[in-house]
Formats: structure tokens, C-alpha cells, sequence
């Protein structure tokens, strides 16, 4: 009896579903245009449910660091409602996915709310190749630059929706209706986002410092100003990579981060604005110069207290010989003689016997007012290369003490990663789970980092097109899909400018944390967010648990209480 039951409520469904398509997208805000559109024909699935059922097309929204690449499986649990907790002056942002079991050929999605004081941004998610075949999403591209989204049968495609709120921007909830619709208009599903804005304002200038290379070359060369990103920038063509670098540049100050050089040489007055520009955390000081010219950049930063506080000279690049450390005691004596009040910065990533009685770390120390080591070299325990920092000399101690200390005495102490760390490290690459690129930042709590060095975003001198090719570095016992790239030339989808990545999104917002963890210590006190970061740093956090706890985070700032 119960099977025959069973089987009646089966053809019910199914028949339903049928009814359904024959009538069109209809009701709960899913109705056609005046003129009945013909929609794809598929084949209806049991595991269909009704609101899916309507138009073959199975959605649902998630998390923007949670990956959906196009070979994806449909998950069990599909939401087309979502909340989503924001401070003022911070931009948070989640995703649609849909996977359709019919061709579309023009889709688009429309936000139909809007509200004073939120900025709200849709993209559509371009996907690239990695090692395993699989079409990550990473690339994102403003739909205002997007003709038409097609939707392949039994193929992910991904939307990324940014909310950003301003330092005015009144508290309370907002809700959101967003709409997917065929060319002709018919409405295929609705969504519902509810921002609830809280009473906490993220600062104007983010507190963890940031350093990140961009190369005014690899624009060069992807604007076809160059042949290569190796053929000299000069006359008209310098000026014309230099109005390109300066709206790179300008994105990513508008994502919270500073690129390490200034648009413009130091002694140009149009540097003055970025060097005053509140969002700049730091910038580099070219010492490959002569005495007099490195002499007249300092003169210059002397006259403004906040200028010199951001500048840092960069002498040598991760040391790892004896020849390189004498180097580094050379160049930074140099500095200091010309420059005596301007920060020496560095990153290292390994330690050696240095003189039997100085080791690579000593050399860092007394040479620099900043040393930046690899995320993983505090990890006293994992001896692989790049990784924990060893006491070589047998008489100096714990690397974490040591590191400990030099802060005590007013050293900064930043981090960096690149093509390494990998495997239980993270890192920023493009097949890397979306939700370990944000949780670096917290990381960055952890180790008492002030600062984050990351060496390019947009290291595209050895591949063709970065929006068919990620392998940005590839050597005889590597390949790394991103490392260095975390920006894509928007000139190839009609873009005036860079198109941004999932991962400098999560860059961003990672940023945004430690600016809420930071406020969390003074405010909360060091106990009660200790606890938070402990967790939120645990191995197997997921995107619902790291934004749980955030969550918790913003609500008890905004409360006043938690201590």
C-alpha cells in the first residue's frame, strides 16, 4: 500500500513539473512577459524541486569564496535567499550558480533594489584551465562588458555579487531582489539578499600594511604597447604603460591594497597625492639609484612626516647565501647613511651559518627595521624547503621567540607567500579552496604580522593570455596556477582597466577581517578574540564557519560588549 502511495505522489510531481513548463515560468515572481516565451525543452529530473523545475535550471546562492567550478555537482541543499552581515566602509559580497539541463543562449541577471549609501556590482565569473583539466571560476567581468551569458547544459555558470557600504551609510537591514531573465525578458528564478549593515565602521586606512607588485612591463606587453614584457619603456610609450599602471594601480587601491610602487617617481609632484592618499598603506623607495638622486628622494620625504612613515626600501630579495647576506649588510649600510631614518624591508625565507657565530636570521635583523618571512617559516617543525626556520648554529633558540622578541624591541614583522608554501599551507592559487585565500589574513593575526608582501598580480610575462592560461610560473618541478596573478587586462572584454578575481576579492576581504580583528582586541579585549581567530584558523574551516564567526565578531562590536 505504502508503495502504491509512493508511486502515486511520484506521477504527481511529475506531472506537476510538466505543467509547469508547458505554462511557462508563472507565479511567486517567476511570470513571463505579456508574450509567452518558449522556453528550452528538457527532461525533468525527480530531484527537481518545484521552484527548479520551472525552467530546467537547477540555482542557488553561496558564499563569493566558495568555488563552483563547471563540472560541479549540484548540491543537496539549494538557498535562493541569503543574508549577509556588513560593516560600513566594507564590501562583502556572495554568489548565484546555476546549472541548467537545457541550452539558454542569452541570460542576465538584474538587480531590481537599490538603496542611498550601498553600491552594488555584478559579475559574471570567467572560469581557466588548470593541471587536472577542471574549468576553474576566477576571473570576474563586469556585466555591463558582458553581450550575452549562455548557459550550457549540464555546465556550472557563476555570478558574483558585490555589496559595499560607505562610512555613512545608515545601519539597519536591506533586502535585495535580484532576477534571472531570458533575452526576451521572461523571468527564469528570483533571488533575495538581505544585507544587514551593523554599527561598526571599518577604518579608512586598513591596518595590516600591504605590498604587492605590479609590473608596469606585463601591461605593456598585454596591451601591445610591447612585443615582450622585456623591451624597454620609453617616450611615448612609457606614458601611455604609466596611464594604464596608474588605473591598476588606482584598483586595487580601491580593493584596500597598495601596489609597492608609486605611479610615478618620487620626485614627480603627481606622486604627492598617492603618497598622501590615506589608502596607501606604504610604498617602495628605488635605491638602484645614484647617492644624489637617492639623496633628493629622501630630502623630499623628510618634508612630510606621513610620507616617510609609509616609505621602505627594498635592497636585496630573499637572501639565501653568504654572498647575498654580505650584500644585504652593504646596501642596507648604504641606506642608512644617506637615508638614516627611512625603514629597510625584506623577505627571507631560509636560514644559514652566516660567520659561525651570525645566522641568516641575525643578519636580518641588524640590517632592517622590517623582515618579512614566509607564513611558513614559523612552523619550527616542518623541515621542507622554504618552511620552518631551524637554529643552524645550535645557540639561537626558537625561531617564534626570536621573532617575538624582535617585535618586543619595535621590529615590524611581516609575511608573505608566493609559489610556496603549499599542500597545509595556504596560498592564492586558482585550484586552491576559495575560502584559504581570506583566512590568510587571519593567519596574519596569529603570527603578529603587521604586514603582507606578495610579489606580483599580474605576472603574465611568460604565458600568452592569462584569461586561457594560469600557469603563470612554471619551472622542472613546478606548476602554479596564479601564483603572482591575481588580476586579468580588461582590454580583452572590453573593459576600461583591470578586471579583479575571485582570489584579490577574498585579498580584499581578508583585509577587511584583520581591520574587524584588530578593533575586536581593542575593543573586546585580546582573551575574547583569541578564541575567535583560534577557530576561525582550524584546518577544516568552511566558508559557513569562518562567516559565523565574523558574524559573532561584527554583532558583539556593535553591541558594545563581549569581554
Amino acid at each position: 500500500m505504502k508503495k502504491t502511495c509512493k508511486s502515486i505522489l511520484f506521477l504527481i510531481i511529475i506531472i506537476s513539473i510538466f505543467a509547469s513548463i508547458l505554462s511557462g515560468c508563472s507565479s511567486n515572481g517567476r511570470n513571463n512577459t505579456d508574450t509567452q516565451e518558449k522556453l528550452p525543452s528538457f527532461e525533468a529530473n525527480e530531484n527537481m524541486t518545484e521552484y527548479e523545475a520551472h525552467c530546467g535550471i537547477y540555482t542557488w546562492m553561496s558564499f563569493s569564496t566558495k568555488k563552483y567550478p563547471e563540472n560541479a555537482d549540484v548540491p543537496k541543499n539549494r538557498e535562493c535567499d541569503f543574508e549577509l552581515d556588513i560593516c560600513k566602509n566594507e564590501s562583502e559580497s556572495c554568489q548565484i550558480s546555476l546549472k541548467s539541463l537545457a541550452e539558454y543562449p542569452a541570460v542576465s541577471l538584474v538587480c531590481e533594489s537599490s538603496y542611498e549609501g550601498i553600491t552594488v556590482d555584478l559579475f559574471e565569473e570567467y572560469t581557466v584551465k588548470t593541471n587536472n583539466k577542471i574549468m576553474y571560476p576566477d576571473a570576474l567581468v563586469p556585466l555591463y562588458a558582458v553581450e550575452k551569458t549562455e548557459l550550457k547544459a549540464d555546465t556550472v555558470k557563476n555570478y558574483f555579487i558585490r555589496f559595499t557600504t560607505g562610512t555613512d551609510t545608515e545601519a539597519g537591514e536591506y533586502t535585495y531582489v535580484l532576477k534571472l531573465k531570458t533575452e526576451k525578458g521572461t523571468v527564469l528564478h528570483t533571488y533575495s539578499v538581505t544585507l544587514v549593515v551593523h554599527n561598526v565602521v571599518l577604518p579608512e586606512t586598513a591596518t595590516l600594511r600591504t605590498a604587492v607588485g605590479l609590473s608596469i612591463k606585463s601591461l605593456a606587453k598585454a596591451y601591445l604597447i610591447t612585443a615582450t614584457a622585456t623591451d624597454p619603456l620609453v617616450g611615448s610609450f612609457l606614458e601611455r604603460a604609466t596611464e594604464i599602471y596608474v588605473k591598476y594601480y588606482e584598483f586595487l587601491l580601491d580593493h584596500k591594497i597598495s601596489a609597492i610602487e608609486l605611479p610615478y617617481d618620487i620626485l614627480d609632484d603627481r606622486a604627492d597625492k598617492y603618497m598622501s592618499d590615506p589608502r596607501v598603506t606604504g610604498f617602495l623607495v628605488n635605491t638602484d639609484v645614484s647617492d644624489e638622486k637617492l639623496k633628493a628622494y629622501y630630502d623630499k620625504l623628510c618634508t612630510n612626516e606621513e610620507w616617510l612613515n609609509k616609505a621602505y626600501a627594498y635592497p636585496i630579495d630573499e637572501p639565501n647565501t653568504k654572498e647575498a647576506l654580505t650584500n644585504v649588510l652593504n646596501e642596507s649600510e648604504r641606506i642608512r647613511s644617506i637615508c638614516p631614518k627611512l625603514k629597510i624591508n625584506g623577505a627571507f625565507f631560509t636560514n644559514i651559518d652566516y660567520d659561525g657565530i651570525r645566522d641568516s636570521v641575525d643578519i636580518m635583523e641588524e640590517s632592517h627595521d622590517i623582515i618579512c618571512p614566509k607564513i611558513a617559516n614559523w612552523n619550527v617543525n616542518d623541515r621542507n624547503y622554504g618552511c620552518g626556520i631551524q637554529d643552524v648554529l645550535g645557540t639561537k633558540g626558537s625561531f617564534v621567540e626570536r621573532i617575538k622578541k624582535m617585535k618586543e624591541n619595535g621590529m615590524e614583522i611581516w609575511s608573505y607567500v608566493c609559489v610556496s608554501p603549499r599542500g597545509q599551507y595556504l596560498n592564492f592559487m586558482v585550484d586552491d579552496p576559495g575560502i584559504n585565500h581570506r583566512r590568510i589574513f587571519w593567519q596574519q593575526y596569529t603570527l603578529g604580522s603587521t604586514g603582507f608582501l606578495y610579489w606580483s598580480c599580474n605576472w603574465w610575462n611568460d604565458i600568452a593570455d592569462p584569461w586561457k592560461q594560469m600557469n603563470t610560473v612554471m619551472w622542472a618541478d613546478v606548476t602554479a596556477y596564479g601564483d603572482g596573478s591575481l588580476l586579468y587586462n580588461g582590454n580583452k572584454v572590453g573593459v576600461d582597466g583591470a578586471c579583479g578575481s575571485i582570489r584579490l576579492e577574498a585579498f580584499r576581504d581578508g583585509i577587511e577581517d584583520y581591520d574587524l580583528i584588530m578593533m575586536a582586541y581593542e575593543v573586546l579585549g585580546e582573551k575574547w578574540i583569541n578564541a575567535r581567530v583560534s577557530r576561525a584558523n582550524s584546518s577544516v574551516t568552511s566558508d559557513n564557519y569562518l562567516n559565523t564567526i565574523r558574524s559573532e565578531i561584527i554583532k558583539t562590536l556593535s553591541q558594545g560588549n563581549g569581554k
